[in-house]
This record gives C-alpha cells, structure tokens and sequence, in this order.
C-alpha cells in the first residue's frame, strides 16, 4: 500500500506532516475553550495567541465572498439540477445531498459570529517563532458568541493580544475542518499560503470553485518562495464513501450550471462587442492571464485517504450527522490501527480544488 507523499511543516525538514502532527492540528479545529497550556509536537509547541481585530474583519470579507448573493444563486441552480437528475434516476440519496446543500448554504448565510482560532508555533530550543497556524472549526458559526470573547482581544490576556497583533505577518498554514474547509482554503489562496483540510464538505468546494471561477478571489501573496505544496485533503473512509456516493453527480450538475452561464455570459458579450463596432468605440478584451495564478495555485493539492477502527461512540455521532467531531477525528489519526493513503481527486471531472 503506498503511503502519502512525505511533507513538513513550515519548511522545517524536522516538523514532518505525521499522524501525530495532524492529530494535533485536527484537535485544534475543535470550537472549546482556548488552550491555556502550550502543545508539545516534537521539537516544537504551539500556544493559543487570538485573532486580532484587523485580521477578523479580513475574514468577514472572505465569509462574505462565499455566501454572496451569487452564490446564493450558484447554489440554487445546483441543488435543482439535482433533484432533477435524483427524480429521472429514483435516487433518494442524490436528493438529500441536494437539500443538505442549501441547507447548509442557509447556515453559512445566517453566520454572524465567525469561529476561528490562531496559534502561535515554536521552537522548544531556541524559543524562536517559526510561524502559525489558523483554524477554521467544522462548526463554523458560533450562533450565540459563547465563545467569541475567549479567542478575541476582549477575552484574552495582553501578551496574547500584542502576538496577535504581528502574527498576521508570519508563514501561516490554514487549517480547515468541514464546513470550516471553505474559508481555509480561501485565505490561503489570497494569502499565497497552505492549507490542511480534514473532511472537507461538499458545499465548500463548490463554492470555492465557484469564486475562482468567477474571479471573486484576489491573488496578494503574503510570501515570495514557492511552496512545495498549497492544499492537503484528508478524508475518513466513512466521510469518503459518503460523500463520493453523490460527489459525481453533484459535479456533473455544476458543470451543466456553468456550461450555461457561460454561454449567457458568452452571448452578451458578444452583443456588447457588435453594439461597439456599431458606435465605432474600441473593443476591450480582459486580460487572459487574469485569475490564472489562482486557479493554478488549486492545481497543486493532494487528497488522501484514512481509515482504520473507529470508536463506537464517534460511529453513532457520525451515523446522526455525517461527520466525525475534531476530537474523534484527532484520536482516529493518532491511533495505531490508523492508515493513510493516497487517494483520488472526488471533484477531478470538473473541480479546480
């Protein structure tokens, strides 16, 4: 059985992407309570710091990017294409992921507390900060702000907050668990950074695939070296077989939705550029290169797949939801009875991500 390609962590040849490194990264996904003691990952820890004020905003913009008015619309078209095809084929399953769409696009919609978390990553020997990871929990709203306050600068002490304050600026991986799977990849495309994702939902990726493909992503590298990757995915054997069973379906009604945006978008275009030569006005043509680097920022991803056995207590949860919480998804990659493969690209037949 062939094993994930070989990665590390911030560059250093010494902080290996392992089992036990995404254990902990997945367990930092959780929605709790900041962690008030620093994580030990082989040479190096990680201590909890917040997110300031200037970076949460940067986020709303991002939030708002995907659960625009157009894609709102995206989504609609999408989740109806579906239930078309589910009724021609009597597929049950196809219609239910087809309301679990807008259901969860509804959710997204109504975010007003945004959860995220930051931390702070160090060497244990020399003290030095090798640079952060941000978090992005599969719960990505938190409905009644119970723990907005411990992991903002209202609710964390002032050292924190003053870390917070230059963290912005360090190598950052993004991490993104879920429903939180959209905005990780988004910042770190922006950000021309990394990103991990752990089972990363359905309506995420198409509403990531969506705002390159319209070009609602801007391109403003925060670091100048090329990366030698820019997004892992992992994804649970249960979670996998879940969701490749209506994963193609759902692609192939996107691709039918934007087939025929774009030919409307083609057609109008056209029109203008028949009324300018009309008026005698000069005819501006976008630049092709415009978005290029985005999508091809996508194309450098990799997908892999865990499996091995699953405590009962997380089977029933994910039997009721779908989804493994971070903790159990922390405990399944760090247990020895874990395997990790690589695996196929579920959104290959019409996904950049």
């Amino acid at each position: 059985m062939p094993a994930p390609v070989a990665h590390s962590a911030f560059g250093a040849d010494d902080f290996k992407i392992d089992s036990r490194f995404l254990s902990h990264m997945a367990f930092l996904c959780s929605p709790d309570k900041p962690v008030e003691t620093s994580t030990v990952v082989g040479k190096y820890a990680v201590s909890e710091i917040c997110v300031s004020q200037a970076e949460m905003a940067d986020m709303k913009m991002y939030l708002d990017t995907l659960r625009s008015p157009g894609q709102e619309q995206y989504v609609s078209k999408v989740a109806a294409e579906m239930r078309k095809a589910a009724a021609k084929s009597c597929n049950r399953a196809l219609a239910e992921a087809a309301d679990a769409l807008q259901e969860e696009f509804s959710h997204l919609k109504g975010v007003f507390f945004l959860r995220m978390r930051s931390f702070l990553v160090l060497s244990v020997e020399t003290h030095k900060v090798l640079g952060r990871v941000v978090t992005f929990p599969g719960q990505i709203s938190d409905d009644y702000g119970n723990n907005l306050e411990e992991h903002s600068e209202n609710g964390i002490s002032p050292g924190r907050v003053a870390c917070a304050h230059f963290a912005e600026s360090l190598p950052t991986v993004y991490i993104g668990h879920s429903q939180g799977s959209a905005m990780a990849q988004l910042c770190a495309c922006a950000s021309g950074r990394q990103a991990i994702i752990f089972d990363g939902a359905t309506l995420s990726e198409l509403l990531v695939h969506n705002a390159v493909q319209k070009k609602c992503v801007r391109w403003e590298p925060m670091e100048d070296e090329e990366k030698d990757w820019h997004i892992i995915h992992y994804r649970t054997g249960a979670f996998a077989t879940r969701q490749d069973a209506t994963v193609k379906a759902t692609v192939a009604a996107a691709k039918k939705i934007e087939a025929e945006e774009e030919a409307l978008q083609a057609a109008a275009a056209a029109e203008r550029e028949a009324e300018s030569k009309m008026k005698g006005e000069a005819v501006k043509k976008s630049a092709e290169t415009d978005g290029k680097e985005v999508e091809m920022w996508f194309k450098k991803c990799e997908w892999n797949l865990i499996g091995g056995i699953i405590p009962q207590v997380a089977q029933n949860r994910f039997s009721r939801t779908g989804r493994y919480n971070a903790k159990a998804l922390s405990d399944m990659i760090v247990d020895s009875t874990a395997v990790m493969q690589p695996a196929h690209n579920p959104y290959v037949c019409g996904q950049s991500s």
